[in-house]
């Protein structure tokens, strides 16, 4: 049955001498509310006052946040005194997610002020609600303030939401404050796990950039702590976070990382193999770089054509052409088609 049906079943019901009670209003208020029709949610309720019936609270918390979704907020508190009903934080926490729906946030931001004005205190769904409505319009600065006021308070963000506090400043790039949050999530009781380590470490090492040092330090306490947790890292995350050591000279600590992840599991691929070899010969660690290739084709991992140009182009530019000249005779022999950079290394090579 629509809502249209509804109302005129109701003016039929009524012409048959039925009399509306108060739960029938009350229904029939909501009803309209969740059809988003406040006109005629305010005529039912015209109706239903004008017959000596009040609304209900949970009733009365659904209009209070229709009118704040809408960004009537006054009308909210008018409707709620007409009611003469003492707000509890039930009903404020209603009115605030309505403000946050509506991007009212420096007035669901005062709505907590005035729920301590009238002795009601917070609790951790009226804190969650106004964090997640933050969060979902990407209002960081706020979210940074309101887990100032609520952890205090002893209201802890769930779970999930701080995953996605982290993954929201990851994305702004503000690596700081969202290892903060790994801190705080643990001492909220919560324990990271897999999902929230590969999102922190994703972002601090996903760039096409390299990291600072300081975003290097991050990425590396991260992952400390990750292993001491016992959780593992991604395979793109393995690759990266490798890249960006070996892109610091770090080259040694890279190698471990992935023989440490092995030993939990972890298969690296020829992608993780190969950024590892070509930063390697980018240093001019040949031998280092040869010693991570036949490591790689140990743990049977096929090397592509990506990964034998890097080698034979980087021991061209040594002055190592024999073993360049083997390792092209190794990739045809194997079925991997060189490419024209491939060709174009040996053919200079030969010209020197």
């Amino acid at each position: 049955m629509d809502r249209g049906t509804s109302a005129e079943e109701l003016g039929r019901l009524k012409d048959f001498g039925y009399r509306p009670t108060q739960s029938t209003y009350n229904a029939l208020v909501q009803v309209f509310l969740k059809a988003d029709r406040l006109d005629t949610a305010y005529l039912v309720h015209r109706e239903m006052s004008d017959s000596g019936f009040h609304m209900d609270g949970r009733t009365l918390g659904c209009f209070a946040y229709s009118l704040c979704k809408s960004g009537k907020w006054r009308e909210a508190l008018a409707l709620i005194e007409s009611e003469e009903f003492l707000p509890d934080t039930v009903l404020y926490t209603k009115m605030i997610a309505g403000l946050c729906e509506a991007s009212l946030f420096d007035e669901a931001m005062e709505f907590l002020d005035r729920m301590r004005s009238n002795s009601c205190i917070p609790n951790v769904v009226t804190y969650n609600v106004l964090l997640s409505g933050c969060l979902r319009k990407r209002q960081l600065g706020r979210c940074k303030r309101i887990i100032n006021m609520m952890i205090p308070e002893g209201c802890y963000p769930g779970h999930q939401i701080f995953v996605s506090l982290v993954h929201a400043f990851c994305n702004l790039r503000d690596y700081s404050y969202a290892y903060k949050l790994l801190k705080k999530m643990v001492k909220c009781g919560y324990r990271p796990g897999y999902v929230v380590y590969n999102v922190l470490l994703g972002g601090l090492c996903g760039n096409e950039e390299l990291p600072g040092p300081d975003v290097l330090e991050l990425a590396e306490n991260t992952y400390n702590e990750m292993v001491d947790a016992g959780v593992v890292l991604n395979k793109v995350n393995v690759a990266n976070f490798a890249r960006c050591l070996c892109g610091a000279g770090k080259f040694e600590k890279a190698h471990c990382i992935i023989r440490e992840m092995m030993s939990k599991g972890f298969i690296p691929d020829c992608s993780t193999y190969s950024k590892v070899i070509s930063f390697l010969c980018d240093a001019s660690k040949v031998d280092k770089a040869f010693t991570l290739f036949e490591e790689m084709k140990s743990n049977g991992v096929v090397p592509d054509v990506y990964t034998y140009t890097i080698l034979i182009d980087s021991f061209c530019k040594a002055g190592l052409i024999e073993q360049a000249c083997r390792w092209f005779d190794e990739m045809v022999r194997d079925g991997c088609a060189p490419n024209v950079v491939t060709y174009t290394a040996l053919i200079h090579a030969h010209l020197k």
